[in-house]
C-alpha cells in the first residue's frame, strides 16, 4: 500500500518517491495493519508484491486511488474493482470493499449547520474479483476461458484466489477431475447474485458425474464459487 500526495490528474504525485510524507505499508493475508494518523486523508494506492519478483518485474500502483471518504453511514460498503498493470502487460485485478463504523461521529466545520467533516473511521478490505473453494474429497482443476494459460489445480478443502478475470463481463469457468478429464462449465454473468448450478464431467469413456456448483455474492465478500459432489 502507497501513501501520497495527490496531484491534479488523480495519481500520485511526481515527487512522492522522494516527498518524506510518502508512507509504504506491506499487507500480508489475511492481516489488519491500521493507516497512521499522520497520513489518514493521504491518497491510497496498492499492487500486488511477490516475494519472488527480481528487479525490474511486478505490478505498478492500481489505475485509480482508494477512496474511502464517499461511505458516510454506518452500515453501508462501497465496492470497486481496480487493476494494476506489469511491464509484460500482465493485469491482476482486485476489488476493495470500505465500510464505516458507527464511531466517531462526523463534525461540523465552523457553525451549526456547516458540512460534516468526514472522520476517518472506515475499514478497507482488499478482495480478489472470483474465490473458487474445492469442497471435493479430490483435487480439483480449474481453466479459464476468456484468460490464455490461467489454469491451475485446488487441493481437497482449499481455495484459489482468482485476480486475471474481469467480472463486467462474463466469465466462464471449466473444471475436470483426474479421473473425469472431459470438463464441465460453469459461466458467472456480469451482475451476478447468489445461485445453484449442476453441471457435468465426463470419463474417457464418456460416462458422466454431476457436480454441484454454488456462486455465492455477498456485499463486501467479493464472488465466492464453491464446488461440491
Amino acid at each position: 500500500m502507497f501513501l501520497c500526495p495527490e496531484d491534479a490528474g488523480g495519481g500520485p504525485c511526481s515527487g512522492c518517491v522522494r516527498d518524506r510524507s510518502t508512507k509504504y505499508l506491506q499487507v500480508s493475508p489475511g492481516d489488519v495493519v491500521p493507516i497512521p494518523l499522520s497520513h489518514v486523508m493521504a491518497t491510497m494506492f496498492v499492487r500486488p508484491v511477490h516475494k519472488t519478483q527480481r528487479p525490474g518485474e511486478g505490478y505498478v500502483f492500481c489505475n485509480k486511488p482508494i477512496f474511502w471518504g464517499r461511505v458516510t453511514q454506518p452500515g453501508d460498503i462501497l465496492e470497486e474493482t481496480l487493476q494494476c498493470h506489469s511491464n509484460k502487460d500482465h493485469k491482476y485485478r482486485f476489488c476493495t470493499a470500505v465500510s464505516r463504523d458507527n464511531y466517531p461521529l462526523d463534525r461540523p466545520v465552523g457553525t451549526v449547520g456547516s458540512p460534516l467533516v468526514i472522520q476517518p473511521a472506515h475499514m478497507i478490505t482488499l478482495l480478489p474479483p472470483i474465490t473458487v473453494a474445492n469442497l471435493l474429497p479430490c483435487d480439483l482443476h480449474y481453466a479459464v476461458r476468456e484468460v490464455v494459460r490461467l489454469a491451475g489445480r485446488i487441493k481437497p478443502g482449499l481455495s484459489m484466489a482468482v485476480h486475471q478475470v474481469n467480472t463486467e463481463s462474463s466469465v466462464e469457468l471449466n473444471f475436470h477431475l483426474d479421473n473425469f478429464p472431459q470438463p464441465g462449465s460453469l459461466v458467472v454473468p456480469p451482475g451476478a447474485t447468489s445461485s445453484n448450478h449442476l453441471f457435468k464431467v465426463h470419463d474417457s469413456l464418456g460416462r458422466p458425474l454431476f457436480l454441484h456448483g454454488s456462486v455465492s455474492v455477498n456485499k463486501g465478500a467479493g464472488i465466492k464459487v464453491r464446488l461440491s459432489g
